[in-house]
């Protein structure tokens, strides 16, 4: 599957399951996107480093799949708000 197919479909998958969670924490905190990608940041590095993973369904592709869906959520929020 294309990349830009699987980020669009990792998007609405997760829009189904815990609705526009992203939107509404942006509300309450309008830097969170600051957070959260530092958090795959930091979990990107370790799996270049090559460490140990505890969590075994997460590559580095998913990992900057997300950095990149976090991204464009934040360019539609600051578009829409």
């Amino acid at each position: 599957m294309h990349s830009l197919d699987n980020m669009q479909r990792v998007v609405r998958d997760l829009n189904a399951d815990y609705g526009d969670s992203f939107a509404q924490v942006r509300e309450k905190y309008p830097n969170a996107i600051l957070i959260r990608l530092n958090d795959k940041l930091n979990r990107l590095e370790t799996l270049m480093n090559g460490a140990e993973q505890h969590v075994n369904d997460e590559s580095i592709e998913d990992t900057l799949l997300d950095l990149a869906n976090y991204c464009i959520m934040e360019l539609v929020e600051r578009k829409n708000g």
